[in-house]
C-alpha cells in the first residue's frame, strides 16, 4: 500500500499523551474560516496509509500583553481517517510539553492507531471517528521561537532505571526549576503559559468551525 510521510517514530513515553475534546461539550465540524492545505513535507517523515487525509492550516492570534509582538501566527495539523468531508468531532493531541513538536506526536500517534485492526474498539475506533488535531504551541517556530537550551544533566535515565530513585526525582525537579527560571527572563517567553495555550486552542475551535 502506498504511504504518506507524516512524522518520525515517537518515543513510547511521549505517546502517553493527554487527549481532550476541543471545547467543553460535543464538537462537530461546521463551515470554517481556516483553509486546510497540504502539509509542508518538512514535517513528513513517517508513514501513514495513503487512504487518510492529512492537512495543515494557520490562524492569527493576538500577540503578547507586553507588546513584544502585536500578533502571532499559529499552525495546526489535522489527520482524518479516509478522504471525506463529513462532519466529525475533534480530539486535540496535547503532549503537555512545549519542548516537543506536537505534529510529530500526532503523526506517530495516528500511525499507531490507524495500524490497529479494523475491529479495534479503542485506538482504531477513535481514529476512525474523530479528526485528530495538533496545534503548534507558541515559542516553537518562527519569529516567536523560544531558544532556551537545557544546560544541566538530565536524570531521566536514572528514573527510567529506577522509578523509586528519590535523588533522581529531586534532580529532575531542580533542573526543571533552573530551566524555567532562565527561560522566564527571555522576552519571547511572554505568553507561553497554560492560560494562553488554552485560549489558543479555543480560538482554533472557533475559527475551524468545531461547535460545542
Amino acid at each position: 500500500m502506498a504511504k504518506q510521510r507524516v512524522s518520525r517514530p515517537f518515543s513510547p513515553l511521549i505517546l502517553v499523551a493527554a487527549l481532550s475534546s476541543i471545547g467543553t461539550g460535543p464538537v462537530f465540524a461546521a463551515p470554517a474560516s481556516v483553509t486546510w492545505r497540504p502539509c509542508d513535507e518538512s514535517i513528513a517523515d513517517a508513514a501513514l496509509p495513503a487512504d487518510n487525509d492529512i492537512r495543515c492550516a494557520s490562524f492569527e492570534r493576538p500577540g503578547t500583553e507586553d507588546g513584544h509582538r502585536s500578533s502571532t501566527t499559529i499552525d495546526a495539523m489535522r489527520i482524518r481517517a479516509g478522504h471525506t468531508d463529513e462532519s466529525r468531532k475533534a480530539l486535540v493531541v496535547e503532549i503537555g510539553d512545549p519542548g516537543n513538536d506536537p505534529f510529530v506526536a500526532l503523526g506517530s500517534t495516528a500511525s499507531a492507531w490507524l495500524a490497529a485492526p479494523a475491529t479495534s474498539d479503542t485506538y482504531r475506533a477513535i481514529a476512525d471517528r474523530f479528526d485528530l488535531i495538533a496545534i503548534m504551541p507558541r515559542g516553537m517556530k518562527g519569529a516567536d521561537r523560544l531558544d532556551c537550551p537545557f544546560l544541566g544533566v538530565s536524570p531521566l535515565n536514572a528514573i527510567y532505571a529506577d522509578r523509586n530513585d528519590s535523588a533522581a526525582w529531586r534532580g529532575l525537579i531542580d533542573s526543571a526549576r533552573d530551566l524555567a527560571g532562565r527561560c522566564a527572563t527571555n522576552p519571547t517567553s511572554t505568553g507561553i503559559d497554560t492560560a494562553t495555550r488554552v485560549s489558543d486552542i479555543e480560538a482554533f475551535r472557533e475559527v475551524a468551525g468545531y461547535k460545542n
